[in-house]
């Protein structure tokens, strides 16, 4: 099945949309419309010839409404709508690799999109590095330990792995992205409109000892 802020580490060198926290922003509604979300069928059990999918429609009403948007995989989003105290969650597809990682616009058809309207906007993204730090961290490596059996009144040896605490001298910077999103849902006129952001942190080595 398809599905279409804070400070967070992450260990990956490259950024990409479906990394780290969601979008975290904005929905201003202008007029309320109806979205396709496709959910799981609970009485699936993955039997073939059983269709494990439903859609249903979910209404959303005009105003401003806090909203989350999380791209789970590249064809894949997550909408999640807090309505007057509820939320609402919609799962949507996306085509492959229409929206852009870091930086550009896109334009989502209505048709491609499978809802009465299509999806409009741009992903804008800022990166800064920290200053450079060094040090010592913990970490883990394997030490081999000899143990003996006695064996049919023969002592009997071999080697056994163990897992070892210790310390490694590292070399590092952390990267700090900030990226804004805005979508327009339009119909015959200008449906709805999402602006978020989210901030990540990585942190990127630059030199690693052996661990000891």
């Amino acid at each position: 099945m398809k599905l279409l802020a804070k400070i967070l580490l992450c260990t990956s060198f490259t950024l990409a949309l479906t990394g780290c926290d969601p979008f975290e922003g904005m929905l201003s509604v202008k007029k309320a419309f109806t979205v396709i979300s496709i959910e799981k069928n609970p009485g699936c059990n993955g039997e073939t010839g059983f269709d494990c999918e439903q859609k249903v429609n979910v209404a959303i009403p005009a105003g401003e409404h806090t909203a989350k948007m999380d791209f789970v995989g590249k064809d894949q989003l997550k909408i999640t709508v807090k309505v007057n105290g509820k939320k609402k969650t919609i799962n949507m597809d996306l085509p492959k690799n229409n929206i852009p990682s870091e930086n550009g616009e896109f334009l989502i058809p209505a048709a491609d999109l499978g809802q009465a309207f299509s999806a409009q906007g741009g992903i804008a993204t800022n990166k800064r590095d920290s200053e450079r730090f060094r040090g010592y961290e913990s970490c883990t490596y394997t030490r081999y330990e000899t143990v003996c059996n006695v064996v049919n009144n023969q002592t009997v040896c071999h080697e056994v792995p163990r897992q070892v605490q210790g310390q490694q001298y590292v070399e590092y910077f952390d990267r700090i992205t900030q990226q804004n999103i805005n979508v327009n849902f339009v119909g015959t006129e200008l449906l709805a409109a999402f602006n978020g952001q989210r901030n990540f942190s990585e942190r990127i080595y630059t030199y690693r000892d052996r661990c000891f």
